[in-house]
């Protein structure tokens, strides 16, 4: 191919009924089918005249310079710029490889064929078998046949008539991609991709599930050790350890849970500052009252996993202050 040439060696041509003018306004519109039948005798016919003297190829035109009037005498360059040397049939289109001779930039947006074969008249339909010349345009009687451009992944880059276009990927690659022959149907295929898919939802499913129990287990977890830290907390604000006051800073000195049982030993080890030794039927009492502050306290972080002991108990001291009688407090010195 010449340098610079933006168009490819191998056109693609759809299979397709299309309604065209293309037969003139004397004959009106008519219907050419163009099949893989019809595709394997145009590549018949050229190989058949292939090697013979003069024959190139099949002609291409910048527009149809070699249609007969009106239609040619639009096209005043009679110069071929390129040669169709073979026709490959298949499953849906057929490519036709060229040998260019000019380049013809991206100037054009579609092809337009040039071809025969038998025609009904009655039906206005013709069965395209020949393959005359391919013409270069951007005034398409098909829009299905846009020119595709080297150099473009997904879209092509278009023009005014055709902005874009989508490209249609190689359905043997799907199937070498999707682990299946190339000889997969398209139903095979789509089962394959359908299969997939359900295989990729099913296990972004799983993890989010894994992740939401995992961040349900840290949370329980966090409650437990919260409730620890408030029992043992409680117990030494009880113990005269250390007061109401200083509950903040021994709470947060606790929350590492690296250096916990260390914190943990600071705290039973630091002397009692009150005086904590009431009679024996105040003891008593309070310390029934605090076994059911306690409790209380327990049942209120088991229905609520949002509150810490602290929390729990300042509730139950709100709801419930009989339990801080004179002579029976349960969570004070």
């Amino acid at each position: 191919m010449p340098a610079g040439v933006q168009q490819p060696e191998g056109i693609p041509v759809p299979y397709g009924a299309r309604r065209t003018l293309a037969m003139g306004p004397e004959v009106g519109e008519i219907e050419e089918t163009f099949d893989r039948a019809g595709a394997e005798a145009i590549a018949a016919d050229l190989k058949a005249r292939a090697g013979k003297k003069g024959f190139k190829g099949y002609p291409v035109y910048q527009g149809h310079p070699d249609a007969p009037a009106p239609v040619g005498t639009k096209f005043p360059d009679k110069a071929a710029i390129g040669w169709i040397t073979a026709v490959t049939p298949g499953e849906t289109e057929a490519v036709f490889s060229v040998r260019w001779l000019a380049n013809p930039g991206e100037g054009f947006s579609h092809f337009s064929p040039y071809w025969g074969g038998t025609f009904d008249a009655s039906r206005k339909r013709l069965a395209v078998t020949r393959f005359k010349s391919l013409g270069l345009t951007n005034d398409p009687d098909y829009e299905d046949m846009a020119l595709p451009h080297e150099g473009e992944d997904d879209l092509t880059a278009g023009t005014p008539a055709q902005p874009k276009k989508e490209k249609r990927m190689d359905p043997k690659a799907i199937a070498k991609l999707l682990g299946l022959p190339e000889t997969a149907t398209e139903e095979e295929i789509s089962a394959a991709i359908a299969a997939a898919l359900k295989a990729k939802a099913d296990a972004e499913a799983q993890a989010k599930k894994d992740a939401d129990a995992k961040t349900a287990a840290e949370a329980s977890l966090e409650h437990e050790r919260a409730a620890h830290r408030g029992t043992i907390l409680a117990r030494a604000i009880e113990d005269g350890r250390i007061t109401a006051a200083e509950r903040p800073v021994w709470e947060a000195r606790l929350a590492h849970e690296k250096s916990f049982s260390v914190e943990v030993k600071a705290l039973d080890a630091l002397p009692k500052k009150l005086k904590t030794a009431p009679s024996a039927s105040a003891a008593k009492g309070a310390a029934a009252s605090r076994d059911q502050v306690l409790a209380l306290a327990h049942e209120k972080m088991s229905a609520d996993k949002g509150l810490d002991f602290n929390a729990a108990y300042q509730a139950v001291k709100a709801e419930r202050p009989d339990l801080w009688v004179a002579g029976g407090k349960a969570g004070e010195a």
